[in-house]
Parts: structure tokens; sequence; C-alpha cells
């Protein structure tokens, strides 16, 4: 899956995260040093970016999978129920920069939606 990445960077210039300083997933991706598997805005830039369409998201939640979560994944639960991403960011800010990007905006599932999903997931 990760075998066609070119390394351009493309993810990373475009991820809204490294944009405000903060070194998200696709850091790891693109460059050495120490960056969060975990902080990420959920706003697929990165993967709507990607020139040679690589799975960018699947490919997150795939390693994710293989570590042991933080334990501030508990409080990024709270903020997805709260605003529908892991942090507490507004989707104005992130659909400004998707648009800047020549991306288009994204529509959000309303936090409600988003916490009658996860119930019905933790029942069956």
């Amino acid at each position: 899956m990760f075998d066609s990445c070119l390394k351009c960077g493309i993810c990373n210039k475009n991820c809204y995260l490294e944009q405000i300083g903060i070194p998200s997933f696709v850091h790891l991706l693109v460059h050495e040093g120490a960056a969060s598997l975990w902080t990420c805005s959920n706003c697929w830039t990165c993967q709507d970016s990607c020139p040679v369409g690589i799975p960018l998201m699947e490919l997150k939640w795939q390693m994710q999978q293989e570590v042991q979560s933080p334990p501030v994944y508990t409080a990024s639960l709270a903020n997805i129920l709260k605003c529908g991403y892991c942090l507490p960011v507004d989707p104005g800010d992130i659909n400004s920069f998707r648009i800047d990007d020549g991306l288009e905006p994204l529509t959000l599932a309303p936090p409600a939606t988003i916490n009658v999903l996860i119930q019905n997931k933790r029942k069956g």
C-alpha cells in the first residue's frame, strides 16, 4: 500500500496540524523523528491531496491497531463525541484549509449522530 509513495511530502505540507506546527501521523511517513501516530484531525486532506492515491487514513488505522493507544485517547474520544474530531477543532477552520488547497469542503456528521454510532457499536 505504501510502496507507491513518492516521498514528495504533499501529504505533510497540506496537513492542517502540520501547518499550525503540530507533527501529525503523516510526519512519520515523510520525515525521521518524533511524531504521534495518534495526532490527526481526521480531515482526510493528506489522503485527498496524495498524487498517487495512497489510502493514508486506512494506513493510519492499520498502524494504530498494531500499537497500544495512549492514555489521551480517552480525551480524543470525548472530543469526537463533542465536535466530530479527535482534536477540539472547528470544522470551518479545517474547511478553510481544504478550500485553500483546492479540495472540496467536508460535511461532517453531527456529534449526536457520531454518539449514536459509537453507542450502537458498543452494543453490537
